[in-house]
């Protein structure tokens, strides 16, 4: 009885996969009314859930750390606003003045301003520091990189370096920039040059050997390992506490600070509205912190502190791994086993409960299997799209009545017709 299961679970097993394969072949009709579900449920991903107990994500890692009470204390984030580029430069020079190990510019400042003076203020500035990272950013056109946008020369010829700010989810097409934001490209080829990612090239300038190493992981793609944001937007009754240091441009400006706010410290010049903590749509984008897991509300974080969150992790080196998708298919197929052989047991064994019992068993599963996803990613940031998984999962519990009741069925007839008969056939002969 027992090897009748386990074999026929095997086969059963396989007939699902073989279902899923004919299904992947047919086209589909689009249901307009499922349209604005399925974009919801698109962007969904288990693992967010485990950024709303960030208390866990306490990382120590040589002079470069984070904990609960002070956050990431080598990371300075600094609003620029909606400040003229003379100001921008203004501000650059005081920052420089108190010794930062690195400035990072994430703006773009195309062509020339008829304010020549603010021009000239801001490219010496970023000449006369000598160690300005200043943003570009990849171009789209129907998903389709055309070319690449940067900051006119006067600024970036006498930038130390610039870098591409694109996330996946950035400008790949008009819906993609309200996706959450979750991974980065290292890296990207451009007129037979290697670009890396803004961040990258920060920490590659204080920290090649860190660099180096996350380069050396090969990945097209990378997850950003989320530690927090500089605070609750727009919303003055939270009391979420900052994981980076940030200024506004007035404080900048008239000095009211420590100097060693920026001494040796990593400082990041971005826009977080036109004050700190007031909401604005602008280089803002969905993060996995968001309060709202699925139908998100409104975007939760500025693009200058997504590239907070990628240094952080690459300087911690506390990165998430993917699992590569040959595991993916592996233990797909062992999952799918396990729930076709216990949901075979109790089909033979409570026959007119099955219809019930089934969907009892398989949401079990269901969770269980969401339960090892989210536990795997919070305790060893090991990612695993467990898609497949769950999609066998979900489709055993028919396909294992289908299987035995027809495929079976059908199957041990033509066994019997072909080769049984033949042999009697032989035997008469």
């Amino acid at each position: 009885m027992l090897r009748d299961v386990l074999r026929n679970s095997c086969f059963c097993t396989i007939f699902i996969f073989f279902m899923m394969w004919i299904f992947s072949l047919i086209p589909l009709p689009q249901i307009e009314i499922l349209d604005p579900i399925g974009q919801t449920l698109q962007d969904f991903d288990i693992t967010d859930i485990t950024y709303h107990d960030i208390k866990g994500h306490n990382h120590q890692q040589k002079d470069f750390s984070l904990n609960e009470e002070q956050g990431d204390t080598n990371i300075v984030i600094v609003n620029i606003g909606e400040q003229p580029r003379g100001v921008v430069g203004m501000m650059v020079n005081i920052v420089n003045e108190a010794s930062p190990k690195i400035i990072g510019i994430d703006a773009i400042f195309r062509g020339r301003r008829p304010d020549t003076l603010g021009d000239m203020l801001l490219s010496e500035a970023i000449k006369n520091s000598g160690k300005v990272i200043l943003a570009s950013k990849f171009i789209y056109n129907n998903g389709n990189e055309v070319g690449l946008q940067t900051s006119h020369e006067l600024f970036s010829d006498v930038a130390y370096k610039n870098s591409f700010v694109n996330l996946v989810t950035d400008g790949t097409d008009d819906v993609a920039k309200y996706k959450t934001s979750r991974q980065f490209y290292p890296k990207k080829e451009f007129n037979g040059n290697q670009m890396h990612f803004f961040a990258l090239d920060l920490v590659e300038k204080i920290a090649p050997e860190k660099a180096q190493k996350f380069l050396s992981r090969e990945n097209e793609q990378e997850y950003i390992n989320y530690v927090g944001n500089i605070g609750s937007l727009g919303d003055t009754t939270k009391h979420t506490i900052p994981k980076f240091t940030s200024i506004d441009f007035q404080d900048v400006l008239q000095r009211n600070f420590d100097p060693s706010l920026f001494k040796d410290k990593i400082v990041l010049m971005g826009f977080l509205g036109r004050v700190i903590g007031e909401e604005d749509i602008e280089d803002i984008f969905y993060s996995p912190l968001n309060d709202k897991y699925v139908g998100k509300s409104n975007p939760d974080m500025f693009g200058v502190v997504i590239h907070a969150n990628v240094i952080n992790m690459l300087m911690t080196e506390n990165y998430i791994n993917q699992v590569p998708t040959y595991l993916k298919v592996i233990l797909a197929v062992m999952i799918c086993y396990l729930a076709v052989f216990i949901l075979y047991v109790v089909f033979l064994a409570f026959p007119l409960l099955y219809g019930t019992l089934s969907k009892i068993v398989q949401f079990v599963l269901w969770i269980a299997v969401l339960f090892v996803i989210i536990g795997v990613f919070y305790n060893y940031k090991l990612k695993y799209d467990a898609d497949l998984a769950v999609v066998t999962v979900l489709l055993a519990g028919d396909m294992v009545e289908i299987y035995h009741e027809l495929v079976l069925p059908t199957v041990m007839k033509l066994y019997r017709l072909i080769f049984v008969k033949s042999r009697r056939f032989v035997k008469n002969d």
